[in-house]
């Protein structure tokens, strides 16, 4: 059985009329069937553990190295090591890998020396011509189910062309491993899924920091000083994400009125409204939601208003919102009624 079937859990996701996939569920999909694979994007999403594991079947094993500008070609192909009097060769990663058809990761790639680059190009070959004379004089080809999974953290750009070119898929990930994000407290996930990966220049908080942040929080009993402790002077951005999550999460009620309810859809729809307006001036910058559910006033990290006050004049037929208070994240208290 494999550890992680190649098309496990693969499920499209609509944009428009075209069904998207995730990085991640492409990731899952290529393991195992392409030969050579490139994933880069931000750091600790999880591309070595996913290089590692998926589609990897029983027998077959797995080899892993990381780049750095003093590597040298010899650690991928092999060396001679001293045993007492003699000197013994020693396979290098890439070499046993070649010979038993097993898996290679190559991480952080981008940061290959010039010599190690050298015997990259010679490995990642075409099969049906690859070939390379090892130093004892052995004449070596790769074996049936070699493969190359390479990770980096920056983008493909960076490669020669000529690495580039031997890696015809190249997958960029955009979000945090989900068994990562599985691995967290419930109450953990969604936050570490909004700011894991950090759109439009807001800031990032590593899924690293959030799995420390939760043993810490467990032992300490006082989320403040577990923040502080992993978080910084971010740690208020840290409890700021829970806080969020949190009301997301509780149903959207705003003066005793079940905003979720079909009849109560034109509130709903005159609040994002409301909040597209205020998006579209730019009249707020980073803050907290404190009233209304975040997905209403939330664009892209973008928190646009402190509070939200809705003075509401109702009948026995419609609740009609007739005065719209907002507090903008700068302090300033505006009357919205004229957007209605």
């Amino acid at each position: 059985m494999d550890r992680e079937h190649p098309t496990a859990g693969v499920q499209g996701r609509e944009r428009g009329n075209v069904s998207q996939h995730t990085s991640w569920e492409v990731a899952t999909a290529v393991m195992g069937v392409s030969r050579r694979v490139l994933m880069h994007g931000k750091p600790g999403t999880g591309k070595t553990y996913h290089a590692v594991n998926a589609g990897i079947k029983d027998d077959q094993k797995v080899y892993q190295i990381t780049m750095t500008d003093e590597t040298p070609a010899a650690e991928l192909r092999g060396h001679y090591i001293a045993r007492g009097s003699e000197w013994v060769w020693t396979d290098g990663p890439a070499v046993r890998a070649w010979k038993e058809g097993a898996r290679l990761v190559v991480n952080e790639i981008d940061r290959a020396s010039e010599d190690a680059l050298s015997f990259l190009y010679v490995i990642m070959d075409d099969p049906e011509f690859a070939e390379t004379t090892l130093p004892t004089g052995e004449v070596i080809k790769p074996k049936g189910g070699f493969q190359v999974v390479a990770t980096m953290n920056g983008v493909p750009e960076d490669l020669p062309e000529a690495l580039q070119d031997r890696f015809p898929v190249d997958i960029e990930i955009t979000d945090v491993h989900p068994k990562a994000i599985e691995a967290l407290p419930p109450d953990l996930q969604e936050p570490a899924k909004n700011t894991t990966i950090a759109r439009n220049g807001g800031r990032r908080l590593s899924i690293r920091s959030w799995m420390e942040f939760a043993k810490l929080r467990a032992v300490f009993d006082d989320d403040l000083l577990a923040a502080q402790a992993i978080f910084g002077n971010n740690a208020e951005d840290a409890l700021m994400a829970l806080k969020v999550a949190e009301q997301a999460s509780e149903p959207q009620t705003m003066g005793g009125i079940d905003l979720n309810k079909p009849e109560n859809a034109a509130i709903l729809n005159k609040l994002k409204a409301i909040a597209k307006r205020v998006d579209e001036d730019n009249l707020s910058i980073n803050g907290a939601v404190d009233y209304i559910g975040v997905d209403l006033l939330d664009f892209e990290g973008q928190t646009l208003l402190e509070k939200v006050e809705v003075r509401l004049a109702r009948d026995s037929d419609t609740s009609k919102a007739d005065q719209i208070i907002v507090t903008r994240t700068d302090g300033v208290r505006q009357g919205l009624s004229a957007f209605l």
